[in-house]
Formats: structure tokens, sequence, C-alpha cells
């Protein structure tokens, strides 16, 4: 019994020796990394991935005394905007949205680095800042628009002032209406959607009839569709007989919708003698609805049937 006693404990005793050595060999070769960087590594992970833009804000740091973001949200945005764009030049839906969700103390950040420049970038940086009403926000976008040289970032441009909402810009718009270049007056027209009348349909109108880009026409012809009847009478007058028919198809649809009785004769001329069959079928639908319009108007005018007396049966 003394010598199995013996060997059973000289076995143990080696065993645990075999398991320490091979945990110190494992470790040396690069094993199971040490807990602390264990638990570091999916977040780096998720970083590199661009999943960082999507982890819920941390806990803001106390604001400064000149109203500035605590020094917590002011590293988030800097982490979340490094993603907004791949390397493959994709927009990072997630990084908008996780810059949106922080607020305000985004936009000190990202309004000076928006440029109106074409590139993904700078479409990322507009993404975040259009979902905020704010008067600086409108104003560095209309700065930047008069800048701009691309249509579509021009546009792009004025459909954000125009979802801000601002109606304190349109004095500003209603100058660049009348910009050397095309670009920054298609953006002009687009934005003035917010204040269609007044001033601003004025200057439309007056957009209608001079600006020489038919796409500049169309859009400021589009802006005065929520214009009152009188205040786009005029500018229809001109569209009706613009020289690009893209534009004489958007000006008889919108005849169409607001039932103008005044311009049947033009109606009927052009669905005879327009070069575009887009344009004479949008003339002929709208005129039936002219004429649908103004029967339906001539039935509720009319007196109730009397009813036949005795005589009526004889």
């Amino acid at each position: 019994m003394g010598i199995t006693r013996r060997i059973l404990l000289m076995s143990s005793a080696l065993s645990v020796a075999v398991t320490a050595m091979l945990l110190v060999i494992f470790a040396s070769i690069g094993g199971a990394p040490p807990p602390a960087e264990a638990a570091g590594r999916p977040y780096a992970r998720a970083a590199d991935d661009g999943a960082d833009a999507a982890a819920p804000p941390r806990a803001a740091g106390a604001p400064g005394e000149d109203g500035a973001p605590g020094e917590d949200v002011d590293t988030r945005i800097r982490a979340i905007a490094r993603n907004l764009v791949s390397p493959t030049g994709r927009i990072n839906a997630r990084a908008v949205t996780a810059l949106q969700a922080i607020g305000t103390p985004v936009i000190p950040f990202l309004l000076p680095r928006f440029s109106g420049e074409e590139n993904p970038g700078q479409e990322a940086i507009l993404q975040v800042l259009e979902a905020f009403s704010e008067p600086e926000v409108a104003c560095h976008l209309i700065d930047v628009l008069a800048t701009v040289r691309s249509g579509r970032m021009g546009r792009r441009i004025g459909a954000a002032v125009h979802a801000m909402g601002d109606t304190q810009c349109c004095e500003r718009l209603i100058e660049l209406v009348e910009h050397e270049c095309a670009a920054v007056r298609l953006g002009a027209a687009v934005a003035l959607r917010t204040c269609p009348a007044g001033d601003s349909a004025a200057a439309l109108t007056r957009q209608i009839s001079q600006d020489p880009s038919a796409e500049c026409r169309l859009e400021a012809l589009e802006s005065l569709a929520a214009a009152p009847d009188d205040a786009a009478e005029d500018a229809l007058r001109l569209a009706v007989r613009d020289e690009a028919a893209d534009v004489r198809l958007a000006a008889v649809k919108m005849l169409a919708r607001r039932r103008l009785a005044s311009f049947q004769e033009e109606l009927r001329r052009l669905s005879r003698s327009d070069s575009s069959p887009q344009v004479r079928k949008a003339c002929a639908q709208a005129l039936l609805a002219l004429r649908m319009n103004a029967a339906a108007g001539e039935e509720n005018h009319e007196p109730p049937a009397s009813s036949p007396g005795p005589a009526a049966d004889n």
C-alpha cells in the first residue's frame, strides 16, 4: 500500500508540473490573450468596421463655460465622423444617423467642414446637417450655395434649405436667382419653394422668363406650385409657351391641377399644334378635367326637379 500511495503522489505532482509547463509555453507563443486585452478586441474590431457609429452615445461630459460640448461628446463626434464614408466611397448611413442623434453639438464641428464640393464626404456631411432646422445652418448652406459649380450639389443644397423651412433666408435666395452660375440659380430656385409668394413669386416668374437654363426655368415653375393662383398665372402664361417641352409639360400639368378655366384657349391651341406628343396629350387631359369641373359646377347650381302633378300622368 505504501508503494502504491507513493506512486500516485508522484504521478499527481508530475501532472501538475506538466500542466504548468504547457501553460507557460502556450502563453509564450501567443496563446490566449490576457482578459483585459480580450475584452478590448471586440470594440477595436467594431471601430475598424465602422460599427462604432451605431453604438449608443456614451455619457456626455459637462459642457464648458462657453457652451461647447463636453470632452466625451467631442471625442465621440470625431470618432463617428471618421466613419462617415468608407474607403470605397460609400456613405455610412449608421454614422449619419448616429451624428444626428447626438444633436446640435455636431453643428460647430461639421459646419466649417462643409464646402459644397462634389464628393461623398460632403454629401454625408450635408445629410447630417439638413436634419437641424437651425438658422446658422441654413445661412451657412446658402453661403456655400453661392460658390458651387455642380448642378447636382446646387440642387441638393437647395432641397436641404427648403426642408429647413427658414423663411428668413428668402431675401438672400432671391439675390441668388440672378447669379451668373446656373448651378447656383438652380439651387436658389429649389430653395425658394419655402416661400413661393410675394417677392419670391415675382423673382421666380422673372427666372422663368429670362433664365437661359431650361432646368432652372423648370425648377422655378415647380417652386411656384404652392403659390396662390394670382401669383402663379403670369408664370404659367410664360411657361406654356416655353421653348423647352419639359417646361411646357409641367405648366400644362399645373394648369390641370388648378382648374384654371382662363387657359382653355391656350390649351386647345397646344393640343393641336405642340411639337411634343406628351404636351398634346397633357393638354387634352387638362381640357377634359376643365369640362368635367364645369359640368360638376353646373349640376350643383341646378334647381331640384319638381315632381310631376296629376295632369302630367294623363
